[in-house]
């Protein structure tokens, strides 16, 4: 029982700590109001872009790879099952399928 209401109590104090003792960060950044800095940070910004929209350009291959893959797997059930109803109406030619 002691424990029960040691964990309550430990989950509401942390519960009231993440509410209103952390502070709360969205990502907003105080830009500066020079428009060569700016220009700098946009032209940084489209860069990291870039090199993220290149990872995920090389991921096309994969996924076609993987959906042949799951395609064929798939094919390979169906014919696997097929064979096994076949192999059933063998055995038991009077049973419905």
């Amino acid at each position: 029982m002691t424990t029960v209401f040691f964990l309550i109590c430990f989950f509401i104090v942390l519960i009231i700590y993440q509410i209103f003792l952390t502070p709360t960060i969205e990502g907003y950044q105080d830009y500066s109001a020079d428009p060569l800095i700016l220009g700098k940070q946009n032209a940084g910004n489209i860069q990291v872009l870039r090199e993220q929209l290149n990872g995920l350009m090389g991921l096309n291959d994969t996924v076609k790879t993987t959906n042949k893959r799951v395609d064929d797997v798939e094919k390979q059930v169906k014919g696997l099952i097929d064979a096994q109803q076949q192999a059933a109406l063998d055995v038991m030619p009077n049973v419905p399928a």
